[in-house]
């Protein structure tokens, strides 16, 4: 390695959390998590704004929910 006559320079900027959530349907019956491969569940990514808003519904019928979210803090449309 190859030595600079300067010192260690520092990244001190303030980093942005992610922004985008990510949404996912919970049904283990969902006729989409059957037709891909791993048997995953249908995902999308969704803002906090539109999540207050109401969650999505998977093409199932389901309504989804944000991943790490619990039962009680689900955001539906009011």
């Amino acid at each position: 390695m190859r030595a600079y006559p300067h010192a260690l320079l520092n990244d001190v900027r303030k980093r942005q959390p992610t922004r985008m959530l990510k949404a996912t349907c919970p049904n283990p019956d969902c006729a989409i998590r059957f037709n891909v491969e791993g048997n995953k569940p249908y995902t999308v990514r969704i803002t906090q704004q539109w999540a207050d808003a109401g969650m999505p519904s998977c093409p199932c019928g389901t309504l989804m929910k944000l991943d790490g979210a619990s039962d009680d803090s689900l955001h539906e449309a009011a």
